[in-house]
């Protein structure tokens, strides 16, 4: 078995995804992605949802696709590698956002 497909079966089985009706991953030969109908939570999405709220950034779709949609590529990839250095800075930087409004909120 090779380690992608152990790693992903014990994450399906600590999250109780085999059970779970509608289940929360999507896993294809060539994709993995969140089940936009499944009972899940995403901390990037409430960020997002939470920001544009505030006018600041549009919301993101909950469970928008596979990332092979958005990346040619695969893991470890330079495409892969660039396009995840750009989401972490992205990110970085509405949580950087988000601290600074709830901090200017408290004073």
């Amino acid at each position: 078995m090779s380690t992608l497909r152990y790693a992903l079966s014990n994450l399906r089985r600590a999250i109780d995804d085999p059970q779970a009706q509608p289940p929360c991953l999507l896993i294809t030969r060539h994709t993995i992605q969140f089940n936009p109908a499944g009972s899940y939570r995403l901390d990037v999405d409430e960020l997002c949802s939470g920001r544009a709220r505030n006018g600041n950034a549009r919301a993101t779709q909950r469970g928008a696709g596979p990332l092979s949609g958005r990346v040619s590529g695969r893991v470890g990839s330079p495409a892969f590698e660039e396009w995840l250095l750009l989401k972490r800075e992205q990110y970085h930087r509405q949580v950087l956002i988000f601290l600074q409004q709830l901090a200017a909120r408290y004073e």
